[in-house]
């Protein structure tokens, strides 16, 4: 009978698809720890990857979607063979130095220079590591699914939501890093190593968060209060720290030092300095809540880590962990475009909280403390959605996979508001 119930639970939402998969997609995050809900997620995934629009810049700066849409274009009209291609990476000239975005779009270009074919794609990968870290998490987890949980998923899932294949490069690389962390700390399986190191062909600049992970090893057993004070002190201090790291990359080899010295050149500064002094009331809010929000979990959870965590176990081990990337993330931040890193910081942290989900619900009045930070989830919440209104059209909300066959859209829904 429960067998059954399951069959009948999938095929409802599976169906449910094929009319909405806007709803199907929230009604499947009920059954997040089922088997199955992995298949609505990418499903579903996929749908929002294939309906992406990439957006017309129209300031200097592209949208990283704008350039792998053209480069879709180029590589089908010129028809390179795989070896001539591979010959392009890691020199000077091309910049390669990404093996798995240059490697699909080439892939796709050899049967269409259709940028939804290439995103659909894209959102397969994307979200197939999303929903293992994911369900990792839920699984080791024993307690009710409650309106708390479901509020804590849909933050997790924000934090890089399916939209951010507009940087496919960087936000898939996120995923596969975290789940490699997550199979290391919380399944406490050494095969998660090999995923650390994936991430790296997938965005070179996971090389930082690797050398974090191997690092680590020489300050493990160190106290957590230790760590917890630094990290205080960095935080109290950031915004007066000043480190002069540019010259770094005159050491590395010529196609990184090309590729990288980028984001590290004083022009590039300027623009994200210029960049972060005109944001507005609400994107300031934004990256308030989140902050706010991540800086009071990682509070909680010191202060209750003699209740939540076993002694030298693997979770305690994590906590370490994230509190000394959190550190070095603060540190390497001076450096532009390096603060995306806090996003590992943010993913971590939240599966943490979540796998001790449990040992929290004990502690006396902690309800009140979720009930405070959900006004700030909520915040967080409403505008990550309202940057998804940038690269979905109107079938994002009332469109299905039979109305694409008829209907194209043609703009985004910011456009209509």
């Amino acid at each position: 009978m429960y067998r059954t119930n399951n069959y009948n639970i999938f095929i409802f939402i599976l169906l449910l698809f094929f009319i909405s998969p806007i709803l199907s997609f929230f009604l499947g995050l009920f059954y997040i720890r089922k088997s199955y809900f992995k298949y609505v997620f990418i499903l579903c995934s996929i749908y929002f990857g294939f309906i992406f629009l990439v957006p017309k810049s129209i300031v200097s700066e592209a949208f990283d979607s704008e350039f792998y849409a053209t480069q879709l274009k180029i590589l089908n009209y010129n028809k390179l063979d795989l070896f001539e291609y591979l010959g392009t990476f890691y020199s000077v000239e091309s910049k390669i130095v990404d093996v798995y975005q240059p490697m699909v779009t080439w892939l796709i270009a050899n049967y269409t220079s259709n940028y939804h074919y290439l995103f659909a794609f894209f959102a397969i990968v994307f979200s197939y590591f999303s929903i293992k870290s994911i369900q990792l998490i839920f699984n080791k987890l024993d307690a009710r699914f409650d309106y708390i949980l479901f509020y804590l998923l849909l933050l997790y899932i924000a934090i890089n939501p399916i939209w951010n294949i507009n940087g496919v490069r960087m936000y898939t690389a996120m995923n596969i890093f975290i789940y490699g962390i997550f199979l290391i700390f919380i399944n406490g399986q050494k095969k998660g190593l090999f995923y650390l190191l994936l991430s790296a062909f997938v965005h070179v600049s996971f090389v930082v968060p690797f050398i974090f992970y191997l690092s680590f090893h020489i300050f493990k057993n160190g106290r957590i209060t230790v760590f917890f004070i630094l990290l205080f002190i960095l935080l109290l201090f950031e915004n007066i720290i000043n480190y002069e790291l540019p010259n770094i990359v005159n050491y590395l080899p010529d196609f990184l030092n090309s590729k990288l010295s980028y984001y590290v050149d004083s022009d590039y500064k300027d623009l994200v300095n210029e960049k972060a002094n005109s944001i507005s009331t609400a994107l300031y809010l934004y990256n308030f809540s989140i902050s706010l929000v991540i800086n009071s979990i990682l509070l909680v959870l010191y202060l209750n880590r003699k209740k939540i965590f076993n002694n030298a176990g693997l979770d305690e081990a994590l906590f370490k962990f994230i509190l000394y990337s959190y550190i070095l993330v603060t540190i390497i931040s001076v450096i532009p475009s390096a603060g995306r890193f806090y996003m590992l910081v943010h993913l971590m942290t939240l599966g943490l909280l979540i796998s001790k989900y449990k040992e929290l619900k004990e502690i006396k009045n902690i309800r009140y403390y979720f009930n405070f930070i959900f006004i700030f989830i909520s915040y967080f919440l409403i505008f990550s959605l309202r940057n998804s209104l940038d690269f979905f059209g109107i079938s994002a909300i009332f469109g299905n996979p039979i109305t694409l066959i008829f209907i194209e859209d043609q703009q985004s829904l910011i456009n209509f508001l």
